[in-house]
């Protein structure tokens, strides 16, 4: 099993914890009728880090395979075949390029396993995922990065053409004289605190990217999403934010803000309250309307398993945007998490 090179212990993630990297591309045809020796080859995998170590899982599909329902379904197998010492550590299961078929199956069996359910964040191209992790480091070819159509290209995928993605936040945000919110974000924001509060993993799960492009396509500043599936409106949210031509906060401020280990941001309060101030309005506006929205999912957190933590993951890489890689990738990542957090959390007192 070996030598399909399916699977490995590669490198770590911007937190320290140790990446089991698989690759759907170099599965076997016949992989289902395998089933029992890969789950031996990922137990094997498994044993190689200590029991009470954190680690994550990185699943890089193929979309040029149908495999997503029984790959879907290989995953979950694999998660419930170790034991609990070792199950209780996955700290993130990333899946990068998540199939509809994939998406469909993951949500069923989230019925069976919450908790499992709660630990899946999908990864839409090498930019999410540089984030969370030095890809370098993982010592994985580019070509299992990318999707058919992008070898030439550092993205992996490429979204249909939109006027409203990749302009400036002031043009966005203009409405005549004043500042005003888009209707179309407007709506997206309304529609998750309306139907999406109970959703597992919102922010996390992904539609089908056809459907989602699709609706991309005719999505213009007026438009009323109030009708549109709640994760077609979490995704247009990201993609709006990942799009601007500059990210709504500056990483480089961010390092001249943090002192020491950047562990207790109330010691900088005032010196954020600062930064924050000269921001645009609508910087401000925007920043309001998502921490206002992601107070509501934290209450519901019971339910939908995204507390303040979980949606700083999934919001950090979208609101700062991380720069090139460097030797400080990994301090910088955690305390731009952290930063955000500590936004979120009290961004009625920070954003004035």
């Amino acid at each position: 099993m070996e030598k399909y090179n399916i699977m490995k212990l590669c490198g770590t993630d911007f937190s320290g914890r140790p990446v089991i990297t698989i690759l759907s591309k170099n599965l076997p045809p016949n992989y289902q009728s395998m089933k029992e020796e890969i789950i031996s080859l990922f137990l094997q995998t498994v044993s190689q880090i200590e029991k009470d170590h954190d680690y994550v899982i990185l699943y890089i599909n193929n979309p040029e395979q149908s495999f997503g329902f029984s790959a879907a379904k290989l995953l979950f197998d694999m998660h419930n075949s170790i034991e609990y010492a070792y199950r209780k550590n996955i700290k993130a299961l990333y899946i990068m390029f998540p199939s509809f078929s994939m998406n469909i199956l993951l949500s069923m069996l989230w019925f069976l396993s919450s908790k499992f359910r709660s630990k899946i964040i999908q990864i839409n191209d090498i930019s999410e995922l540089s984030f969370y992790m030095k890809i370098s480091s993982l010592n994985v070819p580019m070509h299992f990065f990318q999707t058919p159509g992008s070898e030439n290209s550092s993205t992996v995928r490429e979204s249909p053409k939109n006027p409203l993605l990749g302009i400036d936040i002031k043009t966005l945000f203009k409405s005549q004289d004043h500042v005003e919110m888009p209707r179309f974000l407007e709506t997206c924001i309304s529609k998750i605190k309306t139907d999406g509060l109970d959703t597992v993993g919102i922010f996390r799960t992904s539609p089908s990217l056809s459907e989602f492009n699709n609706i991309l396509e005719r999505v213009d500043r007026d438009t009323d999403c109030s009708n549109m599936k709640v994760e077609i409106c979490a995704l247009l949210i990201k993609k709006l934010l990942y799009s601007l031509p500059s990210p709504i906060l500056d990483q480089k401020t961010l390092v001249s803000l943090k002192k020491g280990d950047g562990s207790n941001l109330k010691d900088i309060e005032e010196d954020i309250k600062s930064y924050l101030s000269t921001l645009g309005e609508e910087e401000k506006l925007i920043l309001k309307s998502i921490f206002d929205l992601c107070d509501k999912i934290n209450e519901n957190s019971e339910t939908n398993k995204m507390n303040y933590t979980n949606l700083a993951i999934v919001f950090t890489p979208n609101l700062v945007r991380k720069a090139v890689e460097s030797e400080q990738d990994t301090e910088m990542s955690m305390f731009s998490i952290d930063f955000v957090i500590y936004l979120m959390k009290n961004h009625k007192n920070l954003l004035v």
